[in-house]
């Protein structure tokens, strides 16, 4: 036994025992026992459920969200959640919890995605955010960070349930700025005993910038067999056909004097010259024709299809769930030099066991599995013509596979305290052929890991709070999107090269303090702090070119730390009323020792602020909102040049009539204000490389949902 764990158990141990020493046990229900319903708990049921978690969590009602044109739209003032846009428009934005895979464009690992409880992303832990069907999406639910509990979930980021709606009959519509047009029809019906559910969703958008259209179409159907009290099935189908033009970082200079510029444009208007540096308009007009996005085309296509299946079975104090699911998927992701193509075929099996054999005591075992062929080819890209020219230059066969056992327990010790712990064990391979040139970087590399958790929760009997604190271990598996390493070549596309490279896992040891205090029935305070100690953090950089070029694991310590706060409530007035929510995410992410020792890991924003206030009365609901990051954030390493702050104000109204109508209004970004969303990370960048992706300017949408 390592010196680690032994720590661990002395820990979990002598806590347990000391405070079962001093206390004598009560006789207490376990509340939240599951049932075998096969539709959705209400989203109060899943709330008071996620109170048993000893760490940050979050639950979203989607009833409550305006426009759902992007993600950031879903989890906006949502504490511990960074989301920045990628395009603007269908894409993929770059979403963050507590650092996890902090530097992908767009961010591919770190979190554990979940579609109706079971595991959507791909077995080497990569995922496509834009596949998630959020307009079909009657909650979602996170378990932020190490925390997490959840079968297969090994990250530091924790992760991510989108719970589908099977009881609405709706039809939506939305229309907007730059050219975002969504409607959507859904409709169940059945009886208790077979439900069945089916949405079709169609979205495009012109995009603010140029070469940024994007649309998405998305199908999905759910049936609900409740055979008995004590039996349920639930199977879910669901496609998507999405596409998305990428129009590509910028220099600072650039996206400051016209945002909506790409290269193939021309000097953009407004352009000054840097008097220091007389050849940089020549610099320019290379750049137009070597990096020019219309003909190059950058662009994304991807074609999912899913089938999930879940069986639930309850039995006096035992419950039993049985999942499985397989998932297709064809991906085209092209940048400016390489068309890179994967076709995905996914197996996962799931099975959840809970007993409850005394009112004190509940006990959980857990088994996860999941598979992916992945046969990966790149090609070069033609760049003038931006079509595939060539031969591919690298071709890899690629597999991934996963096992994971946890056992876990809820001990509640007395009326105000109980603990919580859970051991996982898991077994993990990644597996690359070279096919074109044999035995060149062929990689076997195969991991086992334990992973312990140990929390408390303090519900003192007096006010209406909880208190919680864990310790918890998680390891960061590379995906063959990092195990894949590039050198490209940007004019002789089809002379790039791509090697296989064998990077170990990162492992971190986190521990987290917090809780959540109910001033009255109308208000809520939530706040969470976290340390994060890392070894070998996986540290992704981009190339001169603005495209992923290599992931290395960092070879001294890093820290990731922060807090998280989170506020809302409503405050009655004589006739009307006002809605208060908003949160801040403080995220203290650095290096501890090495070569960048001191240095803020570049990659997410330090602080973000989100608050919305809105005034309500009989009907109408209206009010501003502010996303502001205050400060100026270092989009590389070594800190040389920095994401300048930025404050954007918004405003939202919506009407409901007659109960079956709501009209909606959404202005983003109303000052019109100039910025940079979101960058590429390199170990080092200067003013003269492309760097930053714009933010959308000023934009406005309306909207209907009719119920019928």
């Amino acid at each position: 036994m390592s010196s680690a764990k032994f720590v661990w158990g002395l820990l979990a141990l002598n806590l347990s025992c000391s405070v079962l020493a001093e206390t004598q046990l009560e006789t207490v229900q376990v509340v939240g026992k599951r049932n075998a319903s096969a539709y959705m708990e209400s989203v109060d049921d899943i709330a008071e459920r996620l109170r048993e978690v000893p760490g940050g969590t979050n639950v979203v009602d989607m009833e409550n969200t305006t426009k759902l044109s992007s993600l950031s739209d879903a989890l906006n003032y949502q504490p511990g959640i960074i989301v920045q846009e990628f395009f603007g428009g269908l894409d993929q934005p770059r979403i963050n919890v507590r650092g996890s895979g902090i530097q992908g464009n767009p961010v591919s690992r770190g979190i554990l995605l979940r579609q109706d409880y079971l595991p959507l992303n791909e077995a080497d832990g990569s995922f496509i955010i834009g596949v998630v069907n959020l307009r079909n999406t009657a909650a979602i639910t996170v378990h932020r960070g190490a925390n997490s509990r959840t079968p297969g979930s090994f990250t530091l980021g924790g992760d991510m349930n989108f719970i589908s709606s099977m009881e609405d009959n709706q039809f939506n519509f939305e229309s907007g700025s730059f050219g975002q047009q969504a409607i959507q029809v859904s409709y169940g019906a059945g009886e208790d005993s077979l439900r069945w559910h089916g949405s079709m969703v169609e979205e495009k958008a012109e995009g603010y910038r140029h070469h940024s259209a994007s649309q998405r179409s998305q199908v999905s159907l759910a049936f609900t067999t409740q055979f008995s009290d004590n039996l349920s099935n639930y199977t879910h189908l669901h496609f998507t056909d999405m596409a998305f033009e990428m129009p590509f970082v910028l220099l600072e200079a650039t996206a400051e004097a016209n945002p909506r510029w790409v290269f193939g444009d021309g000097v953009p208007i407004g352009f000054e010259i840097p008097m220091e540096n007389l050849n940089f308009i020549d610099l320019t007009q290379a750049a137009n024709t070597l990096m020019d996005m219309y003909k190059r085309d950058p662009h994304r296509a991807t074609e999912q299809f899913r089938l999930s299946n879940r069986t639930t079975v309850v039995a006096a104090d035992t419950m039993n769930s049985i999942g499985w699911y397989i998932q297709t998927t064809d991906d085209a992701f092209v940048d400016p030099f390489t068309h890179t193509e994967t076709k995905t075929e996914t197996l996962g099996l799931q099975w959840l066991s809970e007993a409850n054999p005394t009112d004190y005591l509940r006990i959980k075992l857990d088994m996860d599995f999941n598979q992916s062929d992945m046969p990966r080819t790149l090609t070069g890209n033609h760049p003038f013509q931006g079509s595939k020219i060539g031969n591919p230059y690298a071709e890899f066969d690629l597999q991934a596979k996963n096992t994971a056992l946890s056992a876990a327990f809820d001990l509640i010790v007395t009326s105000e305290i109980t603990l919580i712990g859970q051991w996982q064990q898991g077994h993990s391979s990644r597996k690359g052929k070279d096919t074109l040139q044999a035995n060149e970087s062929n990689i076997d590399l195969e991991w086992r890991f334990n992973l312990p958790k140990f929390g408390i929760i303090y519900q003192p009997t007096f006010g209406n709070s909880r208190w919680f604190f864990n310790i918890s271990e998680s390891i960061e598996l590379p995906t063959f999107w990092e195990l894949v390493a590039m050198d490209l070549n940007p004019l002789l596309t089809w002379m790039s090269q791509a090697r296989l490279q064998k990077i170990d896992p990162q492992h971190a040891i986190s521990v987290e303090l917090g809780g959540d205090y109910f001033i009255n029935d109308d208000w809520r305070i939530q706040a969470t702090a976290y340390h994060s100690e890392i070894e070998k953090e996986l540290i992704s950089t981009a190339s001169q070119f603005g495209v992923l070029a290599e992931t290395h694991n960092y070879d001294n310590k890093t820290i990731h730390q922060g807090v998280e706060l989170g506020i809302n409530g409503t405050q009655v007035l004589t006739a009307s009323s006002v809605m208060i929510r908003g949160s801040w995410t403080y995220s203290d992410f650095y290096f501890k020792d090495g070569i960048y020792a001191g240095n803020q890991i570049a990659g997410v924003p330090q602080n973000v602020v989100m608050v919305e206030g809105l005034w309500q009365k009989d009907n109408w609901r209206l009010g501003p909102n502010l996303r502001w990051v205050p400060d100026n954030n270092p989009v590389d390493h070594a800190n040389t040049l920095n994401q300048k702050a930025y404050a954007l104000l918004g405003f939202t109204a919506e009407i409901l009539l007659e109960n079956y109508l709501r009209l909606y209004f959404a202005a983003d970004n109303l000052t019109d204000e100039t910025y940079n969303s979101s960058y590429v990370v390199r170990a080092q960048s200067n003013a003269l490389l492309p760097t930053f992706l714009p933010g959308n300017g000023r934009s406005v949408s309306l909207g209907m949902n009719f119920d019928f």
